[in-house]
């Protein structure tokens, strides 16, 4: 650590007794030692832990709960829950809603939805006619150069369309590939559905990488409202059921108190 006293493990101690009256016995010794160690420990563990919750779990009146830095989630400076409880809960609680009906037809709308939107907004035809009417333009100017005294004007103007033309072909590009997936959104079952779910549930029970685990949380959820007095908690999802399902406090959920 930057400017703290650093210790290092007692196997690379070089010990010599004796050598002047002792201050404290060995026993005391040892106490303190174990005591310094067991809050290493515990200061490591703490940086360590990644908070799953973090950033999504708030308040009915919107405030957020932090990580405490020694395993809980705070309100402020009052109430705080064991973050393990709350974070298996929840993830029990999400893993169950992908696995519902309502969830499942909530998505396929949803996708269903941005591919009739999309459909109703493509704009490749207003880009495939506009690189047409440039290239008409660079093959008349073109045909000019042969006829003019002073080309550099003309080969100017045609630099300037082809750039314009590269401009216009990107968004063309850009379009068209967004149409391949419009596609895909379109023809979207139930089935396509549950079986995208199964990966992301089997992802999400398997994962033994937390920040990964994060992630996509953060990419399911909008947020978790944890009432501080009921212990009740709600779900509210990116793509999904909308209404935020509550859930009962779990055992082990109970608040510790400030210290």
């Amino acid at each position: 650590m930057t400017g703290g006293t650093k210790f290092r493990p007692k196997d690379q101690w070089e010990i010599n007794k004796n050598t002047h009256e002792a201050l404290i016995t060995e026993d005391e010794a040892e106490a303190i030692l174990n005591m310094v160690g067991n809050q290493t420990t515990r200061a490591r563990k703490s940086i360590n832990r990644v908070y799953l919750l973090s950033g999504l779990l708030e308040s009915p009146e919107g405030s957020k709960w932090h990580s405490d830095g020694d395993g809980s989630y705070r309100l402020g400076k009052g109430k705080r829950v064991n973050a393990d409880a709350i974070e298996q809960a929840i993830m029990e609680k999400v893993i169950t809603s992908l696995s519902a009906n309502d969830m499942v037809d909530a998505i396929l709308n949803h996708f269903h939805e941005i591919a009739k939107q999309r459909e109703s907004k493509d704009t490749s035809k207003k880009f495939r006619s506009a690189i047409k009417e440039i290239d008409t333009k660079i093959e008349k100017l073109t045909g000019l150069l042969t006829e003019t005294t002073a080309p550099e004007a003309l080969l100017r103007t045609i630099e300037k369309l082809e750039i314009e033309r590269k401009a216009v072909a990107e968004k063309l590009k850009i379009v068209e590939e967004e149409s391949q997936s419009t596609a895909i959104y379109k023809n979207l079952t139930r089935g396509h559905v549950r079986t995208m779910l199964k990966t992301v549930i089997e992802n999400l029970e398997y994962t033994e990488n937390k920040e990964s685990l994060k992630d996509a949380l953060n990419a399911l959820v909008d947020n978790v409202v944890l009432d501080p007095a009921s212990l009740t908690a709600s779900v509210t999802y990116r793509v999904g059921p909308q209404s935020g399902d509550k859930m009962a406090s779990p055992r082990g959920f109970e608040p510790r108190s400030p210290p």
